[in-house]
Parts: C-alpha cells; structure tokens; sequence
C-alpha cells in the first residue's frame, strides 16, 4: 500500500503541472523572451493558486463530509473572494493572473485526480463505482481528444496559423469565440488525428500484447509490430495529407512526422514506433496492476465465503445441542420450560440476525453465552456445576459473532454430557483494555479406558475463523494439564467507532 504522504504529493502533480503550463501561455502570449519576467510570471501564479494546491493536498488524504468542505473552501469560497476583490481593486485587478478559465480547470482536474488515487487511501465507497469508467482505454481516448481540442484552440487563435509556422501556444478565447466556425473546422480534423491515435493504442493493447505476446512470445510480438508500422504508417499519412489542413504549398511544413507529403518519410515511421514503445510499457504495468487487483478481489471474496460457511457450520450444531436441551426439559414437564423456550427464541434470534454478521457488540455475544448456560443448568441440574465470572463492563467492543461459544459448547459436549459422575465447567471472560481473555475448564471424560478429548468441528472452524478475521490479533491454546482439558482464548478486539466518535 502506498503511503499517504507520497500520494498527497503525486496528487498535486497535475494541478502544478496546469498551473505552470498556464503561466508559460501567458507568458509567450505577452511577447516576452526575458527570463526574469517569466520567473516572475510563474512565481506569481503559483502564489495566487498556493491555496487552491495546498487545499488539494490536505484532501487526498481526507474522506466524506470533512474532505468536501476543505475541498470548497478552496475551490469555491478563495476563488470567490479573488473574483471580489477584482471589482473592488482596479490594482488587485491588474496584477490578478489567476482566470476563471484556470480555475475551472483546476477544480476538474483536482476532482478526477482525488477520484483516481481515492482506492489507495480508502475502502471502496460508492465514488469507487467511477473508477470503472476511468480506465485506461477511455483515459487514452480522453487524452486523444483533449489534445485535438488544445491544438484546435491553438490554431483558431491565429491568423493562417499553418502559413505562418511557429506559432506560440496560444489561446485567445475571445478570437475563438468571434470565429467559432473555424475553430470547428481545426477541431473535425485534429478529431481524426485522435481517432487514429486511439486506434493505434487499442491495437497494440487487444492484438499486439494480449493474443501474441501473452500467448506468442516476444518475437511473434516484435515481428508483427513491425509489420505493423510498415503497414500501417503510409495508410494513415495518406489519410492525413488529404485533409483541408494539409492542402498546403510545397515549402511549408505539414501536420506529419516527416512535415511533407511523403507518405514513406523515415520520421512517420520513427514516430508510429516511437508511440508502440512508449505505450507498451504502460500497457504491461496497467495490465499487471489489474490482474493483481482481480486476484486480491478474488481472494478476498473467498475469504468472506469461507467464513460464511464457517458460521453456518457452527449454527447447526449449536441448534442441535439446544433443542435437545429443550427436548429433555418438556419431558420433564418442567416450569422452566417456557423460560427456555423464550431464551431459545433469543438465541435463534442471535443466531440468524446477528451472526452473518462481520462485528457484532460484545454485550450481544456474551448474553448469548448467558443464555446458553442457563439452558444447559436447567438440562444438566446437579450433574455439572458452573463456576462463571463475567467481566462487569464491555469496554465498548466489537467482536466477530459466535466465536466465545465454541469453547463452552465444546466443553459441555466432551466434558459434561458424557460424564456419568457430577463434574464441572469453569468459564471466565475477562478485559484488558482491548484484550479479552476467555478461559474454560472442565475434565476430560474417559470412556471404555479411552480418554475424550473436546475438539471437533467446532474448534477446527474457530481455528480457521481466527486466523482469517484475528490473524496477528489472537492465541488460543487448547490442551489437556492432568485431568482436566483447558482452553485459553485471547483476542485482541476492535472498539466501536459509533461509541468513540
């Protein structure tokens, strides 16, 4: 897991990156070539728009509630307060270089970054549902369009732009305002420069590495990559060269690698394998970085299967247990058996609702053990005496649901009902702070000469139950000392979060 602190930073790297490419346009767009008035260009708008980063920053490692009015204080109420002291400070309006067209774009790209690096500082959550749809194809494709939009800006923003190379990287929203058609016509063209950049990619991410080089090899993969370029770089310069924007005269430079109309210039060719290799890396790793997630998810969904099906093993046996309890009790025609039945609709009750559950309190999870102890005296009666000692306060603790009846159930199984002598059950649960200690005693029963010792299904899925939810967090020991088999749990548990906010 990436730390918190490096995340926070490579989260600030885009909006520094905006702010710094912003600062650099507005620099080239006042004529200037003086390297101290572009310091003083840059200082300046990273001065004004330091709230905005460090709000950003604070953020990216915040959640609900708390993250979204940090975020608007920066984003919404400073900006706010700039926009008001323009139209009170003719001064404060002459040296403002922060735009409200800068400013939006900030708070977007602020918004899609914290959204992205959200899955290394948080669960998922329901923002999690977006990181689906930012992937990376439709990031590439975003990435293609943004840039035929960016240079058809450039473009509308100058007169004969393609006649009068270079041009400064310039946006003038005014001129592309009062000339919107044209803009248009830049746009549909640099749009096709984009659609064959996307197709270029999703060529060499679902043929090229996917069916030869993950089923292929290395040198299936280079050989078709190669002919690939071969080609397919003639194809799409000629596609190229016939748009509106390159019916330009000889001696100026056109918008392909090589800058003529030869569709076999070596620099179309460098270039189209320029893009292979600069993408086929950053496929990989993206590819490496899903199939790693996919495998966590899947491990993750059978831990919570097995564990499901772990609590519904143990359910059954406690049922059983119970309902002979209750069995034995309405023979009897007992006046408990009414109380009983009620304390065995409790813990039914418990048992269905309460146990699916990951954490439940453990106020519930020891009153469900009281409960069972005083169905089992009244079946037992004089022949196992319980010594209990119950801890007077819960500490305001969670615990996983049917963990602490297991020892005692095993107890009674193995230690009490077999014995046809008086026995005993000592059970104490104790708190420490976070810790809980259980302790359960009773003898170990021989039948025919042969000893019995308490285990079974049920402690085998309490084993496995603790080391999947307490793995570090937990000891339990479970062994026989002389004649009298003794079971030690030790739990380290989580508070409530509801109780300590």
């Amino acid at each position: 897991m990436v730390s918190l602190l490096v995340i926070r930073w490579i989260a600030v790297i885009p909006l520094l990156t905006l702010v710094v490419f912003s600062a650099h346009t507005d620099f080239l767009q006042q004529h200037q070539r003086l390297a101290s008035v572009y310091g003083l260009v840059q200082g300046q708008l990273l001065v004004e728009t330091l709230p905005m980063l460090v709000v950003h920053w604070l953020v990216a490692g915040l959640h609900g509630k708390r993250a979204m009015v940090v975020w608007c204080a920066g984003f919404v109420i400073y900006p706010a307060v700039t926009l008001l002291m323009q139209s009170v400070s003719v001064n404060y309006q002459q040296w403002q270089q922060l735009s409200l067209l800068l400013w939006l774009l900030l708070c977007v790209v602020s918004l899609s970054t914290l959204l992205l690096l959200g899955k290394h500082t948080r669960n998922k959550t329901s923002s999690g549902r977006w990181l689906g749809w930012l992937s990376l194809d439709n990031m590439v494709a975003v990435l293609a369009i943004g840039w035929a939009l960016l240079v058809a800006a450039v473009l509308a923003s100058h007169d004969n732009p393609m006649l009068n190379q270079p041009i400064d990287p310039v946006i003038d929203v005014t001129k592309i305002n009062a000339q919107l058609g044209l803009f248009i016509h830049y746009l549909w063209q640099l749009l096709i420069y984009a659609l064959a950049i996307i197709v270029v990619y999703l060529f060499n991410r679902y043929v090229l590495i996917r069916q030869l080089l993950s089923r292929f090899g290395i040198v299936v993969f280079i050989s078709a990559g190669l002919l690939f370029i071969l080609v397919t770089t003639p194809l799409l310069v000629g596609l190229f060269i016939s748009l509106p924007l390159n019916d330009l005269p000889a001696y100026v430079a056109n918008l392909t690698a090589g800058g003529d109309r030869n569709l076999f210039n070596m620099y179309n060719y460098h270039v189209m394998a320029l893009f292979l290799v600069l993408t086929t890396p950053v496929i990989l790793a993206y590819e490496r970085q899903q199939s790693d997630a996919l495998r966590l998810e899947a491990k993750q969904q059978q831990t919570r299967t097995e564990l499901k099906l772990l609590q519904q093993q143990i359910n059954p046996h406690f049922l059983f247990n119970t309902l002979n309890s209750l069995y034995a009790l309405t023979l009897a025609k007992s006046d408990q058996a009414a109380p009983s039945v009620l304390r065995l609709s409790d813990m039914l009750r418990y048992s269905v609702y309460q146990g699916q559950r990951s954490q439940v309190g453990l106020t519930q999870e020891l009153q469900y053990l009281q409960d069972y102890v005083a169905l089992q005296q009244l079946r037992l009666g004089s022949r196992c005496e319980f010594k209990l000692s119950w801890p007077n306060s819960d500490n305001g603790l969670m615990i996983s649901p049917m963990l602490l009846i297991v020892p005692l159930e095993n107890a009674v199984k193995h230690g009490a009902e077999p014995s046809s002598k008086p026995t005993f059950i000592d059970l104490a649960v104790s708190i420490d702070g976070t810790s809980l200690t259980l302790q359960c005693v009773n003898p170990v029963v021989s039948e025919q000469g042969v000893q019995v010792h308490p285990g079974g299904l049920g402690l085998a899925n309490l084993q496995r139950r603790l080391a999947l939810q307490y793995a570090g967090r937990h000891q339990l020991i479970s062994e026989q000392r002389g004649d009298n088999w003794h079971t030690v749990l030790t739990l380290e548990l989580q508070p409530n979060k509801d109780r300590t906010s």
